[in-house]
């Protein structure tokens, strides 16, 4: 299975530069998925804001999204445009359920 792993841009260039630290989850989470025998690329949108070119390139057939709460509405416009260029391919986040509606 191939899996593509983002961390997502931030709204303003400005805290991506200097909050800018190794997205060391989705290693992890890379490296597990890499040692059960998936094809695995970690796209950092922080460096490479090219999400869509990377996802055609990749064709994952999952894609997961990490970030804070202050990415809350990026994660989702980028699910939202993976499912909707590729269809078939699995692509989420998981939100907490205290950011979730009542």
């Amino acid at each position: 299975m191939k899996v593509l792993l983002i961390q997502p841009f931030s709204s303003s260039p400005l805290m991506d530069q200097v909050y800018l630290f190794e997205p060391l989850a989705l290693e992890y989470l890379g490296a597990g998925a890499k040692s059960d025998g998936h094809l695995v690329k970690l796209l950092d949108a922080r460096i490479d804001q090219d999400i869509e070119g990377a996802a055609l390139a990749f064709r994952p057939d999952v894609v997961g999204i990490t970030g804070f709460t202050s990415h809350v509405n990026i994660i989702k416009n980028v699910a939202d445009r993976i499912r909707e260029l590729m269809p078939d391919a699995k692509a989420g986040y998981y939100l907490a359920p205290a950011l979730l509606p009542p």
